[in-house]
């Protein structure tokens, strides 16, 4: 419900933006806020179940959850960066945002020295989450920068839902109060789809794309050091990129197809990639691990 609320509030700035009646650094940052509140409160409310321990919002205890702060310097950043940093050279921009995306996967992995055996392996989960959230980006920005009336612009965003949706499932099956906070960033990116298909405005979607899909990849990545059985390589490859196969997909039949066939097959190909790798996770062949 929180994420819910806070994401409608937001939508609700994203039409200031366009209409001009809030300056575009203040309602671009605002969206940012309100979008990270939601997640914070969701987290906020795990808390307060009866008996349930390890979990904090203010200092968490648990590595997963150390991603809320920096991810909210990375809201605000990206706004920014969206808003007065558009005069920047976009190779500049990339970089700013890469950088973040970097120095954020970092302090949400076990590097502490209790996790000394798995440094090594981090260090490559590291890697792999910047390339899956920069991959991710590229592609779905690529699908909002596009004008032309054939465009899948408006279920760029809806890409991303569907991705926490294919996460969400298989982190339920390991750690479910993992598995709520990516179910509300799943609910809170859904709102923000709803807004943008029905007002076919993304530019104030734009500046909470980049922190979106670097929530994506830092789920997935914390999935590994949190699940209780091994899953195969291309569980992980599938949820690390799957908005950039639906968006690579997309980009190959634009010239070939019209939109409602390119639709069909995004929202075909989101559903086949999510009930492959849940079924798989949940009919529980794969084996267990020792830690």
């Amino acid at each position: 419900m929180i994420p819910m609320l806070a994401a409608t509030v937001a939508s609700f700035f994203g039409v200031f933006a366009r209409s001009g009646l809030v300056p575009d650094i203040v309602s671009k940052l605002a969206i940012a806020i309100l979008c990270w509140l939601g997640l914070a409160g969701s987290q906020w409310s795990i808390t307060q179940v009866p008996d349930f321990t390890g979990l904090g919002v203010f200092f968490p205890n648990q590595v997963w959850q150390r991603i809320l702060w920096p991810l909210g310097l990375v809201f605000l950043w990206c706004a920014v960066l969206e808003s007065v940093g558009r005069k920047l050279p976009e190779t500049t921009r990339q970089l700013l945002i890469n950088t973040s995306f970097g120095l954020a996967i970092y302090a949400s992995l076990p590097f502490a020295p209790i996790w000394e055996d798995l440094i090594p392996e981090n260090a490559l989960w590291l890697l792999a989450s910047l390339l899956a959230s920069s991959c991710n980006l590229h592609a779905l920005s690529r699908m909002v920068d596009d004008d032309r009336p054939d465009s899948g612009k408006r279920w760029a965003t809806w890409i991303l839902v569907a991705n926490f949706g294919a996460i969400a499932g298989v982190m339920f099956s390991q750690i479910g109060s993992l598995g709520e906070w990516c179910l509300a960033a799943m609910v809170m990116s859904g709102v923000i789809a709803i807004a943008v298909s029905v007002s076919g405005n993304l530019t104030w979607a734009k500046a909470i794309l980049p922190p979106i899909c670097l929530l994506s990849a830092c789920l997935v990545a914390n999935l590994r050091f949190n699940a209780i059985e091994v899953k195969p390589w291309w569980i992980f490859a599938i949820l690390f990129f799957m908005p950039t196969l639906i968006s690579v997909t997309d980009l190959i039949l634009e010239n070939r197809l019209k939109k409602p066939a390119r639709l069909a097959i995004s929202g075909t190909l989101a559903i086949v990639l999510s009930v492959a790798v849940i079924a798989f996770v949940w009919s529980g062949t794969s084996p267990t691990e020792n830690w």
